[in-house]
């Protein structure tokens, strides 16, 4: 009980370790890659986690890649097959609008659901910010805070008023 606390007690090492278990996998979780950009490093963190829980599996792979070809037939780059899953996800022009004033108008009406965890609050929280980033609407910081602020349960008050 006593390391509980004391765990509890600093939420900061609470998060750093869950960043490096998202960053760097589990026993029975694999690395994730959140960012695109983060390909190459996760992609060798990937590889030594899967040999590692079973090397026979690893080795069993005989196919080569084959890599993807474009529309004249002709191979294409690693940058343009990146590029292009990234133009998937993110959708057409129209697609990627409609999808940012959804994302608006839930940002601006954002508040903590009933029976929702704080934890629950948060990951909800900055699923949406990152969703937001990930289209290009980037707020400033005291926009972000603020709406994470007033989201808080009331008796939280006072706590953000001593932090202001």
């Amino acid at each position: 009980m006593e390391n509980f606390s004391a765990f509890v007690s600093q939420p900061s090492a609470l998060l750093q370790n869950i960043n490096l278990e998202n960053e760097m996998g589990t026993s029975n979780k694999p690395p994730k890659l959140l960012r695109m950009e983060d390909y190459p490093s996760w992609a060798d963190k990937f590889e030594t986690y899967i040999q590692a829980l079973n090397y026979e599996t690893w080795t069993a792979v005989e196919e080569e890649y084959i890599i993807p070809k474009n529309e004249n037939g002709s191979n294409y780059r690693l940058s343009q097959i990146a590029e292009a899953l990234l133009n998937k996800d993110r959708g057409n022009p129209d697609m990627r609008k409609s999808k940012m004033a959804l994302l608006k108008k839930e940002f601006d009406i954002f508040t903590q659901v009933k029976g929702e965890t704080f934890a629950q609050l948060v990951e909800r929280y900055c699923h949406l910010v990152n969703e937001m980033k990930r289209l290009g609407n980037d707020k400033p910081d005291y926009e972000y805070i603020d709406k994470l602020a007033d989201a808080l349960p009331e008796e939280w008050g006072t706590f953000i008023l001593i932090q202001q």
